[in-house]
């Protein structure tokens, strides 16, 4: 396994505090972006990231971003958090066995700390997207609640101790291709109601992405709320957020799920059932005419990098 540079001082990589940064500014389970998408090259040197040591730490603790006091997630759909932050990230080619041992011990950290509450799901994408990608999820119902966090960091430092601690965070950021994190809001309006308790763990889930055009959301949101009211009718549950801040044109959609081979109701077969052909064939056409761009991804569950 490649292994970072052990560095002898812990000021070569504090000249900024490790107990707290900066609130991410971000929002959705739809995957939208209010923040900076980060890449670093690294230098010839292998024990190099690359960056200044004040850009390693910012960096660092994004990629590290959790909410110690947030709620539970709860994965039921029955009552969903208000707000969703989703942190995704990208990995190097080559890199996942050295991504994953060193995410265990994070996990691990947290475990021996035994004072942070937070939990924190991982997924990693099987379908869909680029297969090196990870979300990790964690939900809250206040956003004062992200001023809160005590910082991965810190509770590495506890774990293990300071060089320690440097040679994780340093080895999980020459991991790393691309890390954004987003915060979505939930919309209780477009969002069904399962007929039944959802999975509190599922193994898989179903992500829809949608950039929605500005002057084409009233019809969108339409569609939206109709939709919901045929999905309810036929027992069908999606989650839907929208960006909170930054981009308010990107939706999400999630549907949780046990195996690839459950599959929801198409939109047109609820909306025939809810409405009628001629009025479903219409609603259909309007939202496709107001999406700009759409992703859909498979998710699966993966416990091993979960923080509970």
């Amino acid at each position: 396994m490649f292994k970072a540079k052990r560095l002898t001082r812990p000021e070569q990589v504090t000249p900024i505090s490790w107990e707290r940064v900066e609130p991410v500014r971000a929002v959705s389970w739809e995957v939208v972006t209010d923040g900076e998408v980060l890449h670093a090259s690294p230098s010839p040197d292998a024990g190099d990231t690359g960056l200044s040591n004040a850009s390693q730490v910012e960096r660092i603790s994004r990629l590290a971003t959790s909410l110690p006091h947030a709620p539970p997630l709860a994965f039921s759909q029955n009552s969903p958090p208000r707000f969703l932050a989703v942190q995704t990230i990208t990995l190097e080619r080559g890199m996942i066995d050295q991504f994953e041992h060193v995410a265990r011990r994070v996990t691990e950290a947290f475990t021996r700390t035994s004072d942070e509450p937070q939990v924190v799901e991982a997924f990693s994408v099987v379908n869909g997207r680029e297969s090196r990608s990870y979300l990790f999820v964690w939900g809250f119902n206040d956003q004062t609640a992200m001023d809160t966090w005590r910082g991965v960091p810190a509770v590495l430092t506890t774990a293990y101790g300071e060089d320690q601690s440097a040679e994780i965070l340093l080895t999980l950021d020459q991991s790393i291709a691309t890390n954004k994190t987003t915060i979505n809001l939930l919309l209780t309006d477009a969002s069904s109601a399962p007929e039944h308790d959802s999975l509190e763990t599922p193994r898989r889930a179903t992500l829809i992405d949608s950039e929605i055009r500005y002057d084409k959301l009233e019809d969108y949101n339409l569609f939206l709320k109709q939709l919901k009211e045929a999905e309810e009718a036929a027992g069908v549950s999606w989650q839907r957020r929208r960006q909170a801040r930054g981009r308010p044109n990107v939706f999400s959609s999630v549907r949780l799920h046990e195996n690839m081979s459950d599959t929801a109701p198409t939109v047109y077969d609820l909306l025939r059932e809810h409405v009628g052909p001629l009025e479903a064939k219409t609603l259909i056409a309007r939202q496709l005419d107001a999406v700009i761009q759409r992703e859909i991804v498979t998710l699966v569950h993966r416990p091993a990098l979960s923080w509970h």
